[in-house]
């Protein structure tokens, strides 16, 4: 593939943004700014009522091994770190030079509980996020999320009464659902 098309790929599939981190060749089709940045490059205007594929930029597209091993060159540079806890740190360090409303990853810990258990945890919230947090009469924390392995993920919202709506005030992963790391969570 021509070294100008590669730019190309790498820059439509920039695009997804913070997407980026969990694309594959089937999502980023599911992805409408990689979709509809394929239709303008290509010029497309739906022949057959049809929706541009990756091929149509060029012919070796349609190994999925090689679309795979160009997302992972363009997420290697977005995430040089990766996209686990490494990343986390990564993202929190950088955060702590922004300023604070423009700040997400606010922790990125590694804790030790008993002896020599280790947990890991990420907490990610924005300020706005927080100032709700701090003012909310009412919390409910979901468990229910499994997108990270090897993290269980907790989703702390609280009630909007004003707006009649319930609100994330926080993202945190952790590695230990124990009671020690949950103290450790919520201090």
């Amino acid at each position: 593939m021509p070294p100008p098309l590669i730019d190309v790929f790498h820059g439509l599939v920039s695009l997804m943004k913070w997407k980026l981190a969990d694309a594959t060749p089937q999502r980023i089709y599911l992805d409408t700014a990689f979709v509809e940045g394929l239709h303008q490059v290509l010029g497309w205007q739906f022949p057959d009522g049809h929706d541009a594929m990756l091929q149509d930029l060029h012919p070796s597209l349609a190994n999925l091994d090689h679309v795979r091993h160009l997302i992972n060159l363009t997420r290697s540079t977005k995430y040089p770190s990766g996209t686990g806890f490494e990343g986390a740190c990564r993202l929190a360090n950088e955060h702590t030079s922004l300023p604070l409303e423009q700040r997400y990853v606010r922790c990125a810990e590694t804790h030790v509980i008993d002896r020599d258990v280790e947990f890991k945890l990420v907490v990610c919230m924005t300020s706005r996020m927080s100032s709700h947090l701090v003012q909310a009469k009412h919390l409910s924390i979901d468990t229910s999320f499994k997108r990270a392995q090897g993290w269980q993920e907790f989703k702390i919202e609280s009630w909007d009464s004003e707006h009649c709506r319930s609100v994330v005030s926080a993202h945190a992963f952790t590695t230990s659902q124990s009671a020690k790391a949950h103290l450790i969570l919520f201090q």
